[in-house]
């Protein structure tokens, strides 16, 4: 997460391009989807483990294993990741450019 937000805060600057608040935002911005790339799979099977009733727990490992089966990358690992960057890109953003 931080240091793709360092990553592109000096790619950003170092094209002269962009004004110094626009990087904050943008580096943010960008940090938390390369962020939920990692995070959302994890999220996604951790709410399918939890809403499974009766059956034991085989692992965080098996649970990935069924949600790629089931979906794949865009409609299993990475359900919601357009709905989580409406939601959290404006506030990494707006976090970043704060502080």
């Amino acid at each position: 997460f931080f240091g793709s937000y360092e990553w592109s805060k000096k790619a950003l600057h170092d094209t002269g391009a962009v004004e110094d608040g626009a990087i904050h935002l943008i580096s943010g911005f960008f940090a938390n989807g390369v962020g939920a790339l990692i995070w959302n799979p994890m999220d996604v099977v951790k709410q399918k483990k939890q809403a499974v009733v009766g059956q034991l727990s085989t692992g965080p490992l098996s649970g990935l294993r069924a949600v790629w089966v089931e979906g794949g990358i865009s409609k299993g690992l990475l359900r919601g990741y357009w709905s989580g960057m409406a939601t959290y890109g404006p506030f990494s953003a707006i976090y970043f450019y704060i502080y």
